[in-house]
Order: structure tokens, then sequence, then C-alpha cells
């Protein structure tokens, strides 16, 4: 995740980033496939996470 872009805000209201909690390295490829999966699946569906996806393209097209 791009800890720079319009998208951190909405994913932290979410519930999805907890700015306070640990960082912790990814441990295998599993893990983060099942994330990305999950973000296409609610982006294509009309998903709680589109907005805030929307926000981070919106934010890197803007540049």
């Amino acid at each position: 995740m791009d800890f720079a872009s319009a998208a951190v805000e909405a994913y932290t209201v979410l519930g999805c980033v907890t700015p306070d909690g640990p960082l912790a390295p990814p441990s295998g490829t599993a893990g983060m496939q099942h994330v990305v999966d999950g973000t296409a699946r609610a982006a294509r569906h009309g998903g709680p996470l589109r907005e805030a996806e929307a926000a981070d393209r919106r934010a890197r097209a803007a540049g």
C-alpha cells in the first residue's frame, strides 16, 4: 500500500489501516494475494473499499 496516497485516510476510517499498530513484514505471498483479491472483489461489486480505491487512483492520476 502506498502510504502517501489519498486512500490512506479512507482505509483508516474503514479500519483497514491501523496507524498505531505494529508493522509486520509479509511472510509469503498467500496473505498478500488474499488482500489483493478481496480489494478487487470489493471494487468490482461496489463494496465498501470502492471509494478508497477510487481515491487512490485519483491521487495517482493527479501525480
